[in-house]
């Protein structure tokens, strides 16, 4: 069974928005603005773990 590193994770705009303590519309305006970098598969958008730690660390 393989182990998903934390790095390798993705996480939602709701799941981003809880750890940030924001709205989701804060992080559809970080993404719109480019504060915030995601991916696109099919119609989901996701954001990479890394951005929320970096987000954190700010």
């Amino acid at each position: 069974m393989a182990l998903i590193r934390e790095e390798d994770r993705y996480y939602t705009a709701r799941e981003m928005a809880q750890a940030l303590s924001v709205t989701i519309q804060t992080i559809e305006r970080m993404k719109k603005d480019g504060r915030l970098r995601c991916i696109r598969i099919g119609r989901t958008v996701r954001f990479p773990a890394i951005q929320l730690k970096e987000m954190e660390e700010k």
